[in-house]
């Protein structure tokens, strides 16, 4: 019998969580307040980075190979199982490339300048170490900081204090996701983790006993990072953590 293709078609979720003022470890509060997802955005094309890569007739090496193709070449992603990508070829044949062979092109976003960031905060940046000193601590590699990420995450701070709310979905501006996008950001995985706190390491130790904003903390994905944080009446601090995975 011959072996069926399957795949997964890319879903196209936002990491996200959050946290309120200083609940303590494994409270009811804690726990209602929780959540995180982790996915890939906008990867319809990959381009070939691999002299003579291998197009397979299946998601693996014991598939035949059906197609050579060239450094530089364009592929039309229909999906992903695990490290492959299924791809459509010339004639509507579908094959499959390891990822390992590919880079994904990220589709363009809109080109929205954001003003007013041209460096961190002193709360900014202390949390930016704060963080960086967690991944150090397991083996992983520091986020550098992207301005252009940090101008989004203290839009979000300032908005959410503005406004009066805490919550990943603006009135003003919509999802993290949206936010990003709008603001000309390319990226292929992206998380955020909110804050309310009046001291930036109670925050963020109040974010590292909680395992889904841990987990954005500590994902090893992502590469950049972007740290908003602005006064509050109601919190002493808002602190916006926004993640992002770059495309190479």
């Amino acid at each position: 019998m011959m072996k069926k293709l399957f795949f997964v078609l890319l879903c196209l979720i936002l990491t996200v969580s959050c946290v309120r003022q200083s609940p303590k470890p494994g409270s009811e509060e804690m726990l209602r307040n929780q959540s995180s997802i982790f996915g890939t955005s906008n990867v319809k094309t990959v381009r070939v980075t691999v002299d003579n890569c291998e197009v397979r007739s299946g998601t693996g090496l014991e598939f035949d190979v059906i197609q050579t193709v060239s450094n530089g070449s364009l592929l039309n992603v229909v999906g992903k199982s695990d490290n492959w990508y299924v791809v459509r070829l010339n004639g509507n044949k579908v094959g499959a490339v390891v990822e390992n062979d590919v880079e994904p092109v990220v589709d363009d976003f809109k080109d929205t300048q954001i003003q007013g960031v041209v460096r961190l905060t002193d709360d900014e940046q202390q949390m930016v170490n704060l963080v960086n000193q967690e991944r150090s601590k397991a083996n992983l590699k520091p986020l550098t900081v992207d301005m252009d990420v940090a101008r989004v995450a203290r839009l979000k701070a300032k908005d959410m204090v503005d406004n009066n709310y805490f919550s990943h979905s603006s009135p003003t501006y919509g999802s993290p996701f949206e936010m990003l996008k709008d603001h000309g950001i390319k990226y292929l995985h992206a998380g955020e983790n909110l804050a309310g706190n009046p001291s930036i390491k109670e925050a963020h130790q109040a974010l590292m006993n909680s395992e889904g904003h841990r987990k954005n903390i500590l994902n090893p994905d992502f590469t950049h990072i972007g740290i908003g944080a602005q006064n509050s009446n109601k919190y002493g601090n808002v602190i916006v953590e926004l993640f992002i995975s770059k495309p190479r």
